[in-house]
């Protein structure tokens, strides 16, 4: 029997740890604990019970008659449950955040609920969000992600997320919140957030997650990517990915890429074969692909600054249609429309110089 698998999440409150984990979950069929759930319960507990979540001797004594349980419902996610009671939409309430972080800050709260967390993750393949998840419950799980975002986005999510239940929130109040709870998050002396050595950083403030199948992006990527220790492992996982063997014809991959777009999906492909920090001579794979199975073309050009901890930006040009004439192409036409793409791509390249230039 194999060894089950997991993914740590971890990362400050707003920064899409729940929406990345649940739908690496849909899609890897892992199970899905989000652990600030439990926390919010214990503090919601407390809370019904008369008790001040601030002070400890309000909260300890009442660990041993907690009820809390977890059950997974028909649509897979996660349900808590107290005392029998559904509690999955009163856990989210904005005053419960501040529950959850007052309880969660107790050495003796977190090594009640420790072992019931890393019995999930000896029986199944888990994926597990929370703040201590890479350093504290699962340090040996086999890939560590650690989201953040701006206090400014993450209140602007947590505001949309409010409304969307019909509450009347203040962005500047949500905001002061939101960094009030990073602080003590941080700063706690139990457990604090802070990232694991080998966790992949990855910032979310410019990202709008989608998941779903009508907007998944296969990636044609080189077959060595697949071993390297965590991106390759990540991709392999997603599953979103056509692995290439470099240096021959891989039939195979481009059957793949061809049947990807014929179903209407998406494809991304590094026209010239890899990355260069100077756009190089393109090669017909993407110029074919585009004229056997007559998808438009989207020019993206990703700039070459790359120094540690810098944010990658991504230039994106206007759709076109290559080859639109009624005939079957020839390999003249293949090496033109390979010409072809590798011009919008530096027709977007010089409009970001020029845009940059203008201040």
């Amino acid at each position: 029997m194999r060894p089950f698998r997991s993914i740590a999440i971890d990362g400050p409150s707003g920064a899409g740890k729940s929406t990345l984990a649940k739908a690496l979950a849909a899609r890897l069929g892992f199970l899905y604990v989000d652990t600030g759930a439990i926390y919010r319960t214990v503090g919601l507990y407390v809370a019904r019970q008369g008790g001040d979540c601030g002070d400890p001797q309000q909260v300890l004594p009442r660990l041993p008659e907690l009820q809390l349980s977890l059950t997974y419902g028909a649509d897979g996610l996660q349900h808590m449950l107290l005392a029998g009671e559904d509690v999955t939409q009163a856990i989210r309430e904005n005053q419960v955040s501040r529950y959850a972080s007052q309880v969660s800050a107790y050495p003796a709260v977190r090594a009640f609920l420790l072992e019931m967390q890393r019995n999930l993750a000896r029986t199944h393949d888990v994926i597990m969000d929370g703040r201590d998840i890479g350093t504290v419950v699962l340090p040996q799980a086999d890939l560590k992600i650690f989201l953040t975002a701006s206090v400014e986005e993450r209140a602007r999510r947590r505001c949309r997320e409010l409304q969307a239940r019909g509450a009347q929130v203040d962005l500047a109040t949500i905001q002061a919140e939101i960094a009030q709870r990073d602080y003590a998050d941080s700063h706690r002396s139990a457990a604090p957030l802070r990232k694991a050595a080998d966790a992949v950083v990855v910032d979310t403030s410019q990202i709008v997650y989608s998941f779903h199948r009508k907007d998944k992006i296969w990636i044609m990527a080189k077959e060595e990517i697949r071993h390297y220790p965590v991106v390759g492992r990540l991709l392999n996982w997603l599953g979103f990915v056509i692995w290439v063997r470099r240096g021959k014809s891989d039939v195979g991959a481009i059957k793949s890429a061809l049947k990807a777009l014929k179903g209407k999906e998406k494809l991304l492909i590094f026209p010239e074969g890899t990355r260069h920090e100077e756009i190089g001579e393109g090669k017909t794979g993407a110029a074919m692909m585009a004229i056997r199975t007559g998808v438009p073309v989207l020019p993206v050009y990703i700039a070459p600054e790359r120094t540690p901890f810098h944010r990658t930006k991504v230039y994106i040009g206007e759709p076109y249609q290559p080859f639109t004439e009624n005939r079957r192409a020839t390999a003249e036409d293949y090496e033109a429309v390979t010409e072809e793409i590798m011009d919008h791509i530096r027709a977007v390249r010089d409009r970001r110089a020029e845009m940059e230039a203008r201040g």
